[in-house]
């Protein structure tokens, strides 16, 4: 079954220390977690993905700064998001082509459904949509 990428509203708890969000697999998350990265560094606008991951579906959450995401389908379907609140979460699932915009102090957290050794990509948009074609 394909999904389409969405906005997962995470659980929120507030006191009087400030707020807390966080992920529970099954509850929040369509995907099994195999593994989990972050992106982080960077004090200038940064291009990334421009990319497709064909075994492996994510979630992103932007613990800080602003992250920007275009995503493509097989069908060429594209989708916008932008993600600024660690209390939302963007999930998309494999075969979605993608491109990212981080502004600077930006820390993107990616949560994936295959280890890093299991991971494959795709890397030239005309080869993503030479899929599309062999899908048909």
């Amino acid at each position: 079954m394909v999904h389409s990428p969405r906005i997962i509203q995470l659980p929120k708890v507030s006191s009087k220390s400030g707020l807390l969000s966080f992920i529970e697999e099954g509850a929040d998350l369509p995907i099994d977690i195999k593994r989990a990265y972050w992106i982080y560094g960077s004090s200038a606008l940064v291009k990334r993905g421009n990319h497709a991951h064909t075994n492996s579906d994510r979630v992103m959450v932007c613990m800080a700064g602003s992250v920007h995401i275009e995503l493509e389908n097989l069908s060429g379907e594209k989708f916008q998001f932008t993600l600024s609140h660690p209390a939302e979460a963007l999930y998309f699932p494999r075969l979605h082509w993608i491109d990212l915009t981080l502004e600077p102090n930006t820390v993107l957290t990616v949560f994936a459904s295959c280890l890093l050794e299991e991971d494959e990509l795709v890397r030239d948009h005309a080869d993503f949509k030479r899929l599309s074609a062999s899908a048909t």
